[in-house]
């Protein structure tokens, strides 16, 4: 019995090499228009489930917007890949107002 049940998944004839292989789908993202810092604030929305008037230049992004720290590193990696830029640890953990990420993510995307 066994063998009659391995033998059912063996495939008569194995696909010539490379058959198999597939290529990677890219899923499209929905691109963002507007300035930086509209395309900040929709990140911030997004991620933080916040309403507009709540994401504020001088909102403190922890204390203000209740951002814990795995929220931070989905903000910070929406925006890297919002932006196309890298956002370093360090300089992560500077950034403590939705005003300075939306600046120092202003400055990084120019100079890309």
């Amino acid at each position: 019995v066994f063998e009659r049940a391995a033998a059912s998944f063996e495939a008569p004839d194995p696909p010539k090499s490379g058959a198999l292989k597939r290529t990677p789908t890219e899923i499209p993202r929905t691109a963002r228009t507007g300035t930086v810092e509209e395309r900040v604030r929709a990140i911030f929305m997004e991620q933080l489930g916040l309403p507009a008037e709540k994401v504020k230049p001088d909102a403190r992004i922890q204390a203000d917007l209740g951002a814990d720290e795995l929220d931070l590193v989905e903000l910070v990696m929406a925006s890297e890949e919002e932006f196309e830029i890298e956002i370093g640890d360090d300089d992560a953990g500077k950034l403590t107002t939705v005003g300075e990420f939306t600046e120092y993510i202003s400055m990084r995307a120019k100079n890309r």
